[in-house]
């Protein structure tokens, strides 16, 4: 019998790093990259169902790596997404995927509330690290050389690539 799902060669060996991978839509997303053969590392705060996952996939014999970080601690995002390029190699594919999107009511949204929300859901889609994605040399993309110049202070400085 044949396969209904689509086989992607080009991923055959590539890092991936999926924020929110652990449950839900991300943990989706985590099963399918490590089923096409990518070496997948994944971030988030919920162990249990997390290393479930990992068990799994690890028994089916993928690549597949967990790390708890809460990805608004932009330094340990950063050391996050660095493990897992020291240890599988340049990341090529970068998927934003935690957020918190809690049901609430208008009048229960304090300041605070609205910033937790928007560091979730906005400001951590900006701060990866680039030294994780740079496979050598620059082969002269105006994206690369633009984080490679300025350092990748922050989405408001820099290009959003993702």
């Amino acid at each position: 019998m044949t396969s209904s799902v689509a086989s992607y060669p080009s991923l055959v060996g590539k890092t991936v790093v999926i924020s929110g991978g652990g449950s839900g839509i991300g943990e989706s997303i985590t099963s399918h990259f490590a089923r096409q053969g990518a070496k997948v590392g994944f971030l988030d705060i919920c162990d249990d169902p997390s290393n479930a996952l990992v068990e799994s996939l690890t028994g089916e014999g993928h690549n597949v790596q967990y790390i708890n970080c809460d990805v608004t601690d932009t330094t340990a995002l950063q050391a996050a997404i660095g493990k897992i390029s020291q240890d599988f190699g340049p990341v090529g594919v970068l998927v934003n995927n935690a957020a918190h999107d809690q049901r609430h009511k208008l009048e229960d949204v304090t300041p605070d509330y609205w910033d937790q929300r928007i560091a979730i859901n906005i400001v951590t889609t900006q701060l990866p690290q680039p030294d994780a994605f740079i496979d050598g040399p620059s082969d002269g993309s105006e994206v690369e050389d633009e984080l490679i110049r300025r350092g990748f202070q922050g989405f408001q400085d820099v290009p959003t690539l993702f």
